[in-house]
């Protein structure tokens, strides 16, 4: 018991953690800034594909901010982890918008006369962007749910089941017409696309239905 307890690493002080969280979060914001200047100077912005398509380039900046929350978790202090790492699950949020700026800011100077539209467009079409900015989202809500107390996570769940009813019925259909302009979805895959969106939406609304009343019914 005494040799099991010998491995375990002990506690950094609360600066060095903190410092090496900042180091491995501005490490990956570096990794970008340096792969960006290396792909211009290589040629110019027109060469900037190279870079939104590098998978390497954005699995080490993806491995870098994951590194950052393992030490956290690893090192800190056992009793006050699972909060600080709490505290700092936003920073995904922002992480993962900060991607799809930054490709979408890259994709305006390869062609400023583009449109919006169509900035849009190539950021949804560039799997390592569009792949990262939603794995730094998801991760983030799910490393946060996880945290969450077990009461909370069930209310966190109810309210998420509520909301996703309510896109799939109402926001769904009506936003698949916009994405089938984006990605020339052929018009009877969108049809179909559709209502799948209203037949699960209005199935889950009405599942949630049945489970509040029996939760009612037994108070």
């Amino acid at each position: 018991m005494e040799k099991k307890e010998g491995k375990v690493a002990a506690p950094w002080p609360e600066r060095k953690l903190s410092v090496a969280w900042r180091i491995l979060l501005v490490s990956a914001v570096v990794v970008l800034a340096v792969a960006t200047v290396f792909f211009w100077y290589q040629g110019g912005w027109e060469n900037i594909d190279q870079l939104t398509n590098s998978y390497a380039v954005f699995a080490t900046f993806l491995g870098l901010i994951a590194v950052s929350f393992f030490v956290q978790y690893r090192f800190g202090v056992f009793e006050s982890r699972k909060r600080e790492i709490r505290r700092r699950v936003p920073i995904l949020f922002v992480f993962g918008l900060g991607v799809l700026v930054f490709a979408a800011v890259l994709l305006w100077l390869k062609n400023p006369s583009a449109s919006a539209r169509s900035i849009i467009s190539d950021v949804v079409n560039t799997p390592a962007v569009l792949g990262s900015a939603l794995g730094l989202t998801l991760g983030g809500a799910l490393l946060g749910f996880a945290l969450l107390p077990k009461g909370d996570q069930k209310r966190v769940k109810s309210v998420f089941l509520i909301v996703l009813a309510a896109v799939l019925v109402l926001v769904g259909p009506t936003y698949l017409l916009y994405a089938a302009q984006l990605l020339s979805i052929p018009s009877s895959l969108l049809a179909l696309l559709a209502l799948a969106s209203l037949v699960v939406g209005m199935f889950l609304f009405l599942r949630l239905l049945e489970k509040e009343s029996k939760t009612e019914s037994s108070k």
